[in-house]
């Protein structure tokens, strides 16, 4: 799904690929159902009308609807769209994930991450927001999964609904499935490309794998200050990324720039004061350090 501002640029790059079957359609192409009638999650925030393209899924199924797209999958005998966030690079179908939707004869499916070691395999969305969340402490990522038929039911049964409701109100059999944190992985930061570009993850034929040497199953928590918010500085401050494997926590603020063969293990904090420079050295291995200034690496 293309804004009016990408759908040129994408049919260019689509040129190149004409040999597979890959449908595009702009967002927008839809009339006569307002948009705020959709509360895609129970406690999603609502987008203001200045936002020119709002990531919402009503707007997803009512453009796939409006321009046709939907029909033509339809005709096609495809059951279970997978809508997913651009920013999330490790967006991929799971097999097992579709099998137990068909199996169980799903019709709407948010996946989630738990936020703590517990880790349920399935919660039930239909009591809402309260009980969603007291279900193992889960975190909504942004992939759902849809049946196909239950788009025209889902649009009919809004156009007849007077107030707003979450989005799995509309259907009968709605659930919250929990995944592991390696299918949410979302780059808003140059923390988050700290984090993909380091020894944790690997990129082999378009497929992201986590290290199986981390222990932990969490993610380690990384926040990186101003000075390395534009990813020319990022790369500049960074000879090479560190070793992150045994990481819990890296905070990093101030005038600060990394060697090569770096090593971080536990919790970590540089902060350089105002008016000082920290250069940590090539193959320093630093744990559960607290650092303010060069004397303290």
């Amino acid at each position: 799904m293309n804004t009016v501002k990408t759908h040129g640029d994408t049919l260019k790059v689509l040129e190149k690929h004409s040999n597979k079957s890959i449908y595009t359609f702009i967002q927008g192409q839809h009339h006569g159902v307002d948009i705020q009638d959709f509360v895609p999650l129970p406690f999603e925030g609502q987008y203001s009308e200045d936002e020119m393209y709002p990531a919402d899924y009503g707007d997803v199924f009512l453009s796939l609807k409006h321009s046709g797209k939907l029909d033509v999958l339809l005709s096609q005998g495809k059951e279970y769209m997978l809508v997913l966030n651009p920013d999330n690079i490790s967006d991929a179908v799971d097999p097992k994930i579709l099998n137990h939707l068909i199996q169980s004869n799903i019709e709407y499916c948010m996946e989630v991450i738990p936020t703590s070691l517990s880790n349920p395999e399935e919660s039930d969305l239909q009591s809402g927001k309260e009980n969603f969340q007291s279900k193992g402490n889960l975190k909504l990522t942004d992939k759902m999964w849809m049946s196909m038929k239950s788009i025209e039911q889902l649009l009919e049964r809004i156009a007849l609904k007077k107030e707003k409701y979450p989005m799995s109100k509309f259907f009968d059999r709605a659930i919250g499935i929990s995944v592991p944190h390696s299918r949410y992985l979302p780059v808003k930061a140059t923390s988050d490309l700290l984090l993909l570009q380091s020894d944790l993850f690997t990129l082999s034929e378009g497929t992201l794998s986590r290290n199986s040497a981390r222990a932990n199953p969490i993610n380690p928590s990384i926040v990186l200050g101003p000075e390395f918010e534009k990813v020319s500085d990022f790369h500049s401050r960074f000879k090479s990324i560190p070793s992150i494997i045994e990481l819990d926590s890296l905070k990093v603020a101030g005038d600060v720039w990394f060697g090569t063969g770096i090593t971080l293990k536990g919790k970590v904090s540089i902060v350089a004061r105002p008016g000082m420079k920290i250069v940590v050295p090539d193959g320093v291995v630093l744990q559960n350090k607290l650092i303010n200034g060069p004397g303290d690496i």
